[in-house]
């Protein structure tokens, strides 16, 4: 019976422990919430169906810390992972007429969000239509007025000719053989580039092409690509709560043979860049002042999340300080999840991006670098060889 009585003792550590990381990280997610209350009262049960087995002391507290797991598992479900610091960006208002409630939209996020989105983009973020949103521009003299859909001129006959307003940007009048040529510049460049990444650097050169007119220049340039049938990967969707709410980060090695480390931060939610810096080391100093640049540019993010490595440690002890402690400031990765007997492998917004990074140019730097070694005499292992990173890198 002893023996009995330890092993419901050591259960009960292990799903304090489990509880109190559950408060910690599971905020309002109640699928996970309740699974664990369920994990609480099924000891419970065991704990009662022995009761004999325990003085009547301990098995008066070994109920009461149980009741009080369950009631803060309870409230984790219906308490925000983020609560709000901030007013609303966009509040509903009822007028005096009656009728629909009158949208209004912070003044000063909207002429910051319409520098990166348009309308029709925003109206999704903003959960409102597209017309609210251009409004609301006009509203607050952010936007000047369009011009007319259509304009009715006299003729000399007496009939009316109507003329429509396109505000939509040109179409590119390249031909398909300039296309084919210009598609196979920048493929003899970044051959790796996809349709999409190849539509954004037309547009960036000006040129704006319909994406089937890409897709066929593409096929007649590239060929048909490969296909190995359907391998789709099921994941559990990724969640943030919005736009500064969770900034992933992590540092790139692969120059690091030219003393060369990348490190980057990326938003969560949007996937915007808000860092990226090539650095000679890879100190936990190097990784802050980055960090603090984007800080300055973007403001600080609610949490952040990177692996566990000694370079980190600044940026963690910054967040919890300015954030706070018992919080989840700062996540860390895999090794401290498994201490917990919980896999945690959710960083997967700044390992994407390494991906563009490799095809995009570090590939290129890596070939380069090789090519010195091998054939002009660069030494990777001599303290004057190495390569410190410019600002013509990347």
């Amino acid at each position: 019976m002893s023996e009995l009585v330890q092993n419901i003792r050591v259960t009960y550590h292990i799903l304090e422990r489990n509880v109190i990381w559950a408060l910690h990280t599971q905020r309002s997610d109640s699928a996970r919430l309740s699974l664990q209350v369920g994990e609480v009262l099924r000891l419970l049960q065991a704990a009662e169906q022995h009761r004999t087995a325990f003085s009547s002391a301990e098995y008066t507290v070994l109920q009461q810390s149980i009741t009080a797991m369950v009631q803060q598992l309870d409230e984790a479900r219906y308490l925000s992972s983020d609560p709000p610091d901030a007013p609303d960006v966009v509040v509903s208002q009822r007028v005096a007429t009656g009728g629909r409630p009158c949208i209004e939209i912070d003044p000063e996020f909207l002429a910051q969000a319409i520098q990166l989105r348009g309308p029709a983009h925003l109206a999704s973020v903003f959960r409102c239509s597209a017309c609210t949103v251009r409004r609301r521009l006009l509203h607050h003299d952010l936007s000047e007025p369009g011009q007319h859909v259509y304009n009715d001129t006299p003729q000399a006959d007496g009939t009316i000719a109507r003329s429509y307003t396109s505000t939509s940007r040109p179409v590119s009048t390249l031909t398909d053989s300039e296309l084919d040529a210009l598609l196979t510049s920048i493929l003899e460049v970044f051959p790796d580039f996809s349709r999409r990444m190849l539509m954004g650097r037309l547009k960036s050169a000006g040129h704006h092409v319909p994406r089937d007119r890409i897709t066929a220049s593409y096929l007649r340039v590239h060929g048909t690509p490969g296909r190995f049938g359907v391998r789709s990967i099921h994941r559990k969707p990724y969640k943030a709560a919005g736009a500064n709410s969770l900034w992933h980060h992590d540092g790139q090695h692969g120059l690091i043979r030219f003393k060369i480390v990348i490190h980057g931060f990326v938003d969560g939610k949007s996937r915007f860049v808000t860092a990226i810096r090539a650095s000679n080391n890879n100190r936990a100093d190097t990784v802050l002042d980055v960090f603090l640049c984007a800080v300055a540019e973007h403001s600080l993010p609610s949490r952040m999340r990177g692996d566990h490595g000694t370079e980190n440690d600044l940026v963690a002890a910054y967040m919890e300080e300015n954030r706070g402690v018992v919080r989840g400031s700062y996540i860390w990765g895999e090794s401290i999840a498994l201490a917990f007997d919980i896999r945690s492998v959710h960083n997967t917004r700044i390992k994407r991006l390494w991906y563009d990074v490799t095809h995009g140019f570090g590939q290129k730097w890596k070939r380069f670098f090789m090519d010195l070694e091998v054939h002009h005499g660069l030494n990777p292992l001599l303290p004057c060889s190495h390569l410190a990173p410019s600002p013509s890198f990347p």
